[in-house]
């Protein structure tokens, strides 16, 4: 569906439909809907984007993903990302860059099954180190 036939046929059903929610998520899937941001940014009751790549590609945190989340934000939308890819220690050091770009008021993380031991850490270096940050791009 091209960016034209998203607005005439989506968008102001979305829109109706968002505005019955009391809050909105998107889930935007995939390489192909990345042409439709420009039209879902403009729908205020949408209050958060979650970016996929699709089918076992890799996960919410790479710096490819900044255009979109770049976007998002400047729309006053908060992010969900979902985190899984590498080890444990690369999820924590590639979330560092996603909070230091993004700041932790407008932030979903959703990171896969880990040890007890494992959550504790990432509690506490959370705590620490992802708390009350502003972050360098913002509305």
């Amino acid at each position: 569906m091209s960016p034209d036939q998203f607005r005439e046929f989506i968008l102001e059903s979305l829109k109706e439909q968002a505005a019955k929610a009391d809050c909105v998520l998107y889930h935007l899937d995939g390489p192909d809907a990345i042409k439709h941001m420009d039209a879902l940014m403009e729908v205020e009751e949408i209050d958060a984007l979650q970016w996929t790549s699709g089918d076992m590609g890799p996960d919410g945190t790479l710096e490819e993903w900044y255009p979109i989340y770049d976007k998002a934000i400047m729309a006053g939308k908060s992010l969900w990302v979902k985190v899984y890819s590498g080890e444990f220690e690369d999820w924590i050091k590639n979330v560092d860059r996603i909070v230091k770009r993004y700041g932790s008021h407008s932030l979903f993380l959703f990171f896969p099954e880990m040890s007890l031991e494992q959550a504790n850490i990432l509690i506490e270096y959370a705590d620490k180190n992802w708390s009350d940050i502003q972050g360098t791009i913002h509305k």
